[in-house]
């Protein structure tokens, strides 16, 4: 080293990175507002899948209903049947160009037929308590009173 010579030589070096487009645009801005309206319409689409089901439902347990009540309605109408024809039998019998064996089948029939409307009114009394019961559900249901 010369002590004489008043020449130093120094460097330095500065070096700085700055990512001037992170976050730069409308896409960054506008991921949240993205993200809220795709949840929106999941919601929305969730929430017509559930009245399309319980409309379903609804429909399905009318006709039910309707099935069973016309059950009972031909049952009835079997069992007049059945006592008409024990009655024609009779007479038929009483008057001699029937076989008496003829009223024991109409007997027979007349009571096996006595306990099908029984059978057929718990069966619409049950599908009508499961139409009620839906349409009870489906009127409110806090999960979806925020739609």
């Amino acid at each position: 080293m010369n002590f004489f010579n008043p020449f130093i030589n120094s460097s330095f070096i500065f070096t700085a990175n700055q990512q001037l487009l992170n976050g730069f645009g409308l896409l960054a801005n506008e991921r949240n507002i993205r993200i809220a309206r795709l949840n929106k319409n999941l919601a929305d689409e969730t929430f017509q899948q559930q009245v399309i089901t319980t409309i379903t439902a609804v429909g399905n347990a009318y006709w039910e209903l309707a099935f069973a009540r016309g059950n009972v309605d031909v049952s009835l109408h079997q069992i007049e049947l059945a006592n008409k024809l024990y009655s024609d039998n009779k007479k038929q019998v009483d008057i001699g160009t029937l076989a008496p064996l003829e009223i024991v089948q109409a007997e027979a029939q007349g009571r096996n037929r006595q306990s099908v409307p029984d059978r057929c009114a718990n069966d619409a009394t049950s599908r009508s308590t499961h139409a009620l019961k839906l349409n009870h559900e489906g009127s409110y249901r806090p999960s979806l009173a925020h739609y």
